[in-house]
């Protein structure tokens, strides 16, 4: 696990302003925004001003507002990586995923759109799996142990090859239940801090594979030139991720606050000032 020598700054996601330019710079210019496409930098972005190296940033088109600009550091390319790493999935096919509404997971749900592979979507409660019907968002359901019976109705029974899991414990092997056999169980999170469990029998008689993802390792391990291809292509068609508020970098005990209510959804920004 990557941790930066202390002390350090904070926050692997954000926008920023170029204000100058080494001589010898020429992707970007002053007065572009830009993100960080780095696996482990040593710079955080909750912070009013930085330094950072030509070859780790990637100017944002001018089509991507501020706000969503500043949320594509890691969410977008995680969710285009859980897609396309651990299964060959074709137009038709079927996924599985909990955790729909976070921000992973509304990608998740909008890159398979794109691609015509349809998506379960599951969630923790009915107030939830409203807001996501509301969005316009198909095939959400509340997870339970019945889970694999009421994704078998909804795909009429065709397989499911893939399933995204970032909660753990119950949730996963709720999941992990509707899987075809041979299909792959792909863990990036751990919400619950609960342990994913994996039957015997899921082993042996199903031969299904659990594996894990971490996006700044698959980073690490590829080129720049790799990660641009996935932005370039990501930054085409961006979702809108819901944003419940802004808060200046010196309040930042009251954005913690919000975050820490169990009933809160969406996203916190820190801003300039």
């Amino acid at each position: 696990i990557y941790q930066p020598p202390l002390p350090t700054v904070l926050g692997r996601e954000g926008v920023g302003l170029v204000i100058n330019c080494g001589s010898n710079v020429r992707s970007v210019k002053p007065g572009d925004r830009v993100i960080s496409i780095a696996a482990n930098a040593p710079y955080g972005f909750w912070a009013s001003h930085t330094v950072i190296p030509e070859a780790d940033l990637w100017p944002v088109p001018e089509t991507i507002a501020t706000d969503q600009a500043a949320m594509l550091t890691i969410n977008p390319i995680t969710a285009w990586l859980l897609l396309h790493e651990f299964e060959k999935l074709a137009a038709g096919d079927w996924i599985i995923q909990n955790a729909a509404n976070s921000a992973v997971g509304l990608w998740i749900n909008h890159l398979a759109h794109t691609l015509n592979i349809a998506c379960i979507n599951c969630v923790r409660s009915e107030a939830t799996a409203k807001t996501l019907r509301d969005a316009g968002i198909e095939n959400v359901v509340i997870e339970s142990p019945e889970l694999s019976q009421i994704a078998s109705g909804i795909t009429k029974g065709m397989p499911i090859r893939l399933a995204i899991n970032t909660i753990g414990g119950d949730s996963a092997l709720w999941l992990s239940k509707v899987v075809a056999n041979g299909g792959t169980v792909v863990t990036y999170g751990a919400m619950s801090k609960q342990p994913v469990t994996v039957p015997n029998a899921l082993l042996i008689y199903r031969d299904i594979r659990f594996v894990g993802f971490l996006r700044s390792r698959w980073v690490a391990e590829h080129s720049p030139d790799q990660v641009r291809k996935i932005m370039a292509r990501l930054t085409l068609n961006t979702p809108t991720i819901p944003v419940r508020g802004h808060y200046k970098l010196d309040d930042y005990q009251a954005a913690f606050s919000a975050y820490s209510n169990p009933t809160f959804s969406g996203k916190l920004l820190f801003i300039p000032g």
